[in-house]
């Protein structure tokens, strides 16, 4: 007969271990991880378009977002770049949505970044208060 663990019962998924492995480890440090939301960065020419609107759960209160970072693809998928170092002029949060803001003649404003067809430029990671 196999032994049973009276009070764990592991994740059965890569996502839920992956989210254990991070609490387990956090409590073992002495850290306090916080949770975070992946968000797809849709369809975006960013020559012709200078800023993008991305909607966020509605359950989610923006006043607990105390943190972001942004990867950005270019047309052809090859290279992905830190959006927050040169290239992206704002990121504002508010009630309903997140406006992301390139910068003019910035680092985004070119050929590499006008494929309006590509489905995902990118992905904006929100950092959440618990």
């Amino acid at each position: 007969m196999a032994y049973k663990w009276p009070i764990f019962n592991p994740p059965k998924t890569a996502e839920g271990l992956w989210s254990f492995f991070k609490l387990l480890f956090g409590k073992l440090s002495g850290t306090n991880l916080l949770p975070e939301i992946v968000l797809d960065v849709t369809a975006w020419d960013m020559d012709a378009t200078a800023s993008l609107n991305i909607s966020y759960p509605t359950n989610l209160d923006y006043k607990r977002i105390i943190g972001f970072r942004l990867s950005i693809f270019n047309d052809d998928e090859s290279k992905h770049y830190d959006g927050l170092v040169g290239g992206i002029d704002s990121i504002e949060i508010d009630s309903t949505d997140i406006t992301i803001t390139r910068t003019a003649s910035g680092t985004f404003d070119g050929t590499s970044f006008n494929d309006s067809s590509l489905a995902i430029r990118g992905k904006l990671t929100l950092c959440l208060l618990t």
